[in-house]
This record gives C-alpha cells, structure tokens and sequence, in this order.
C-alpha cells in the first residue's frame, strides 16, 4: 500500500500564497495473488455475417494480445485482425490479453458465418400473460423478408398463420388457449438475393 501526496502551490507576485495537497491510497498486488481474475480483456460482442463478409475485431483491456485459433484472421498477433469468412460455419476465438503490468486474462468471441439469410425462431415459450416470452416470434437475420409464418399442431393443424414479422403466436387457437405440448412450425422468406427459402422445426409451448 502506498500514499501519494499531490501538493498545489498558488503563487501571486512570486511568491507562494496558498497549498493545496491531496492523498491517494494505491494498492500494488501481484498478479499470482489471488487478483487475476479481476483482469478481464475484451475480445468483442458475438456476431452473424454472411459467407464472404469480413469482421473487424476490436480488443480492449491489454498491451498485447494473441487470438486462438488464427483460422480467417489477417493477424493473430494484433487487438484489431480482420477475418475473412468464405464458409458458413460458427467460429469461437480466444483471446488471450497481456495487461500493462503483466497481469494475463482470456476472452471469447464467436462468429456464426450463415450460407445465406435466414430466421431463427425460439424452441419454447411460456404465453402466460406475464409480458416476458409471451409471444412464438420468428427472428430475422441478415435481412431475411418474412412471406409466411405458420404454426401446426400434432395433428397437423393449422393453429396460426401470419405474414408479419412485427406479429407473433400467443399459443391460442380461435381465441382458446392450447394446452402444453410440441408444435410444428414453417417460415417461408426470401433471402438477401430474393431467392424464397423455407425453414421449419418445433417449439414448445409451456404454461
């Protein structure tokens, strides 16, 4: 532990008239400590780009850095690699910072590259009217275009059917709740190049 005073002086026709001082208390501990994990650099936010996009990356927090694996990327060595993405697939980095003081931490970032646009949409809900997953919402990304959202029941069922992607299933049928269970649902879209793709899959409905 350390104090460090800071003194002021004000001077008026060459001559000291005032002093200010200021204390500082400075804890200096050692990374082998028990205080490493209070270092935490940061390699970015998650992100989804298409096939043949680039990403910037950006890490913050250190004085060197090393990225694992260099899979994509224009340099490992670097906080700001560029990656370059020809394949779809999801890629995780770990970055490993060094700090001024030599303290060392890890950060991890994925990147989900796509083929083309797409929707995700959730694999449960709970409709149960507290204003939290209330509502079966296809999410777009990369500028997929909603044409058609449907929802079946096991029987095959036709339960919903929307063509907005502002609107979602509040799990009812003609105005009555559905029980619990596993429904079938099918987006139709285009994609970023207009071409109309189909995906579909099932979510529960859990009250």
């Amino acid at each position: 532990m350390y104090l460090i005073g800071i003194c002021c002086h004000e001077w008026r026709g060459g001559v000291v008239v005032n002093t200010t001082m200021m204390e500082f208390n400075c804890l200096v501990v050692s990374c082998t400590d028990g205080y490493t994990s209070s270092y935490h650099p940061f390699a970015g936010n998650d992100t989804v780009i298409l096939t043949g996009d680039t990403v910037q990356f950006n890490a913050t927090g250190g004085s060197s850095y090393t990225w694992t694996p260099s899979t994509y990327l224009s340099n490992a060595a670097i906080s700001n690699p560029v990656g370059t993405y020809p394949d779809a697939g999801t890629f995780t980095y770990i970055l490993h910072g060094v700090s001024d003081s030599g303290c060392a931490g890890n950060d991890t970032v994925k990147v989900t590259v796509l083929p083309h646009a797409e929707f995700v949409v959730p694999n449960a809900f709970t409709p149960n009217g507290d204003n939290v997953n209330d509502l079966l919402v296809p999410i777009p990304l990369k500028h997929a275009k909603l044409k058609d959202f449907r929802v079946f029941a096991r029987s095959g069922k036709l339960v919903y059917n929307c063509k907005s992607a502002n609107e979602g299933w509040d799990g009812k049928c003609d105005g009555k709740a559905l029980d619990m269970g596993t429904y079938a649902w099918e987006v139709l879209y285009d994609d970023e190049k207009g071409i109309t793709r189909r995906q579909s899959g099932n979510v529960t409905l859990i009250r």
